[in-house]
């Protein structure tokens, strides 16, 4: 099934066509891959990408090393990566990447101290920069020297923003976010000479509050006034907010202007804001991915038609997520999908965590009906009951769309409640 990870068993025939890249889950597995390893010495050189992120192999990983002579990426935890170890990493004449989870930086900059080797074969999947670890911070321009690449690097921080990262350098880098504040303005003049100095960069997050402050301070963040505006010619305003948005460079592009909106995520701050949608097809027709957000204090309802209607709209439009939007589906006094058969005999009575999963398992199965674009369409949500609305419950469902715009489960829906909720009261 699409999206599910596959675990490999290593004293199983199955593994074989799948052992270019394995990926090790425990150390019970990472033992019997050394020990196969270090019997088979084909075997140990069909694999050439190994990731070990979830396992602590500071024990095994310099003997397994050894035996991997065609290995080209490798994945690890980034606290294992000291002196030693990167010493024979770097002198691997295949190995091209150590990737490492390091996300404030701290474990590379010890490994920056403790060795002069280059550290170009390092990628951190994701780093960020806020307070206490600044763009001009001397111990960041000497650890960037050594060219570590960064895939994905999020900015925070007024200082930051403010002043950018002058002439530094992320190699490597693809995606950047960056956090656009309440505070005084805080222009990102900046920031065209940062895309030109990176033309790996791919996508630009900027992301705000839902309310048009934290935007109308920022001149040069320009979708968002568009956006703000639209909403006031329709007075909507106070409506919908804007919580994020999404930025992709395109093949055309020559400059930061001329990149496309690719991803929103819009907050419905009263019922009338569900038609922040339609002013979204005419603003960012071209987007591949939507969040819409339902407010935790607005309880006004909205017609199905409203919300399915505007996403037919966005023809490229492949990911959906809907989060906290049960409550305010207006079905006119219907129930159109079927609950789950209960177990017990008599009936029990059904949670409202069950009921708001058929529900909006039935509603995301006519936006896949009807919005032919879309391919995987991810829900949350969550509410109380019983007395006094004591019991609390959550749930979260990923759908893959098939092609014949059926809906396929990623992986097992998580519906999470209160064990009060299940214990007989008298």
């Amino acid at each position: 099934m699409r999206g599910e990870r596959v675990t490999i068993s290593f004293h199983s025939p199955y593994w074989l066509p799948l052992v270019g890249q394995p990926k090790i889950t425990d150390e019970e597995q990472l033992r019997l891959l050394e020990a196969k390893c270090t019997q088979d010495v084909e075997f140990a050189r069909m694999i050439k990408k190994l990731d070990l992120m979830d396992v602590d192999s500071s024990d095994i990983l310099l003997p397994l090393f050894s035996h991997l002579k065609s290995l080209r990426w490798l994945g690890l935890q980034a606290a294992l990566v000291d002196r030693k170890l990167y010493t024979a990493v770097n002198s691997h004449p295949t190995l091209a990447t150590v990737a490492v989870c390091d996300t404030d930086l701290r474990c590379l900059h010890n490994l920056f101290s403790s060795t002069p080797l280059p550290m170009s074969k390092i990628l951190v999947i994701s780093a960020e920069l806020h307070c206490d670890f600044t763009l001009q911070s001397p111990a960041l321009h000497s650890l960037m020297s050594r060219s570590p690449r960064v895939a994905h690097l999020s900015l925070g921080g007024l200082f930051n923003i403010r002043n950018g990262p002058g002439t530094l350098l992320f190699p490597g880098l693809e995606e950047l976010d960056i956090g656009v504040f309440y505070g005084c303005t805080t222009p990102m003049s900046w920031l065209p000479a940062f895309v030109d100095r990176h033309p790996s960069l791919e996508t630009i997050k900027f992301i705000g509050g839902s309310g048009g402050l934290s935007w109308t301070r920022n001149p040069d963040v320009l979708f968002p006034l568009q956006f703000i505006d639209a909403l006031e010619r329709e007075s909507l305003s106070r409506t919908a907010g804007l919580k994020s948005f999404s930025v992709s460079r395109t093949a055309s592009a020559t400059s930061l202007d001329e990149w496309q909106i690719a991803d929103l995520d819009i907050e419905i701050l009263k019922s009338a804001g569900i038609s922040a949608l339609r002013i979204a097809t005419l603003l960012a027709p071209k987007i591949s991915s939507l969040a819409i957000r339902m407010t935790r204090f607005n309880k006004q309802p909205f017609r199905i038609d409203d919300l399915v209607s505007p996403l037919c709209l966005f023809p490229s439009l492949r990911r959906l997520e809907l989060h906290r939007t049960y409550k305010h589906l207006a079905f006119q006094g219907q129930a159109p999908w079927a609950l789950p058969p209960s177990d017990s005999d008599p009936p029990s009575k059904t949670s409202n965590c069950v009921v708001a999963h058929a529900a909006l398992r039935w509603v995301t199965a006519e936006i896949a009906r009807c919005a032919l674009s879309i391919d995987l369409i991810h829900i949350t949500d969550e509410g109380r009951e019983g007395r006094a609305l004591r019991y609390y419950w959550e749930l979260a469902a990923t759908y893959w769309v098939g092609p014949n715009r059926e809906l396929e489960a990623v992986g097992t829906p998580q519906l999470d409640m209160d064990e009060e909720y299940f214990v007989p009261h008298s």
